[in-house]
């Protein structure tokens, strides 16, 4: 008689620190930061703020606060929803670059030098995004079982 086969035993992944780092980094910078700075703006009477600001700004920010959340719980699902929201704030912001030089002067255009190097900065921030969340070993982690169940 032959003794049976241990079954091999599959430890946890503990969640990566890129993990905590980059969704902390989005919760606050890419969510929290828009919401607060556009009801700061409200309060400005000077200022109007048209329904296309209201969607970009406040739901798109909302939404990546809310993936990043989920993310960071360990749910695939979130870490995809976290990296489509990232790439389409980063493929705005490089389109409101690209309107604000082709609609201004010469001489008005040191004032885009901030949308373009915010556009810059997304772009590199999704790259970091992109390379991290396709990683083999930060994969494994969303991908293991019982992971959002509880176990």
């Amino acid at each position: 008689m032959s003794e049976p086969a241990e079954s091999p035993v599959r430890r946890k992944i503990e969640r990566p620190f890129g993990v905590h780092f980059i969704t902390a980094l989005d919760l606050i910078r890419l969510g929290l930061s828009p919401l607060i700075g556009f009801f700061l703006i409200l309060r400005n009477p000077e200022v109007r703020v048209s329904p296309d600001g209201l969607f970009l700004t406040v739901v798109l920010a909302a939404m990546i606060l809310a993936a990043s959340i989920w993310a960071w719980t360990g749910d695939n699902f979130g870490r995809w929803l976290l990296l489509v929201l990232v790439t389409i704030r980063t493929l705005l912001l490089i389109a409101n670059a690209i309107a604000l030089l082709l609609t201004l002067n010469d001489a008005d255009r040191a004032q885009a030098a901030n949308p373009v190097f915010a556009a810059i900065g997304g772009t590199i921030w999704m790259g970091i995004h992109w390379w991290y969340f396709s990683r083999m070993e930060t994969i494994a982690y969303y991908k293991q079982p019982g992971l959002t169940e509880g176990a």
